[in-house]
């Protein structure tokens, strides 16, 4: 089943993580970049996915 979770205020920044293939572990895929309501149904959320540089940048970052 599809499990929905709404941001509130103060959420921006958070991040998005996806279960592995093998779902032994989470992949950090993006962050949190908004949502023009908090908290209400129907309104979707907007996430920025990490490619590229960005996904490098937050890797080294994190793992050093």
């Amino acid at each position: 089943s599809l499990h929905t979770i709404m941001i509130s205020a103060g959420d921006q920044g958070g991040p998005l993580a996806c279960p592995s293939f093998d779902s032994s572990k989470y992949l950090l895929v993006g962050g949190l970049s908004g949502g023009a309501q908090c908290g209400v149904e129907g309104i979707p959320d907007i996430y920025t996915l990490f490619t590229g540089d960005v996904q490098k940048w937050v890797g080294d970052t994190l793992i050093g």
